[in-house]
């Protein structure tokens, strides 16, 4: 189940125990997770208690748990709900070693005090890094030159490939991927027209407003007739999409739910 160190937590009236830390999710994903420098760390800090099989299922997670002071959790899971924490007394930390901590988190668990930190500043640098490779390989047009290539050609025709440099790139949510997103690409050069529903209805409308400006110098550039749409503007921002100039608005959530 794991190791037992010098690392010890108040019990109450002046004893002491060994802290209890629980590793919640299925084996596969935690050799993939955690190194096995990490286990050494952590059993430094008390006894380690895994989960061995392949599925983080209830009745398993109750097993692992019980009796814990600090849960690791990840992708897979259970939501830790009162029955779970029940098998926890003394829990006062949760680690979720994945991004969202939706799938975890009950009212239970905030009722009792116990404190939550997740991986979701991380994992963004991978997210936005592989973000910005796609945005090289679409630019250079790279699968086009792979499929041509693997076939004994070469492609001929360079105006499908442009640079990123003054390119317009638009980014939809600035939390930490795409802040991390826009802060990579400022290295080249790029134009990004920034996107998030948590701006306030100045930003939001500054927002509409260059993306509508954008579409109009493209719409000359092209000298298409048929460039008439704009579509932008969701549910919650459509009124201000539409005073800045949208054709159309997706408000799907709204009619909805």
């Amino acid at each position: 189940m794991g190791k037992r160190a010098g690392r010890t937590t108040g019990g109450g009236k002046g004893a002491y125990r060994t802290m209890k830390i629980a590793v919640l999710m299925d084996a596969p994903l935690r050799a993939t997770l955690l190194s096995e420098k990490t286990m050494a760390r952590l059993a430094e800090w008390g006894e380690v208690a895994v989960n061995e099989t392949d599925k983080a299922e209830k009745e398993t997670v109750k097993q692992i748990i019980a009796g814990a002071d600090i849960a690791i959790t990840s992708w897979g899971v259970p939501q830790l709900d009162k029955e779970i924490l029940d098998c926890a007394p003394n829990l006062r930390f949760v680690a979720h070693a994945a991004g969202s901590v939706k799938g975890i988190v009950s009212d239970e668990l905030y009722a009792r005090g116990i404190r939550v930190v997740s991986s979701a500043r991380i994992l963004s640098y991978g997210v936005s890094e592989t973000a910005l490779g796609l945005t090289i390989c679409a630019c250079k047009n790279v699968f086009a030159f792979n499929e041509e290539i693997r076939n004994g050609g070469w492609v001929e025709d360079y105006s499908v490939i442009t640079e990123l440099f003054d390119i317009t790139v638009g980014v939809v949510g600035c939390g930490f991927a795409g802040s991390h997103y826009i802060e990579l690409l400022q290295a080249f050069g790029v134009n990004v027209l920034a996107y998030d529903p948590l701006l306030d209805e100045a930003a939001i409308a500054a927002v509409f407003h260059e993306a509508r400006a954008l579409f109009d110098q493209l719409k000359a550039q092209l000298g298409d007739s048929r460039f008439t749409i704009c579509s932008m503007g969701m549910s919650h921002d459509y009124a201000a999409a539409i005073a800045e100039g949208a054709t159309i608005v997706r408000v799907g959530t709204a009619i909805y739910g």
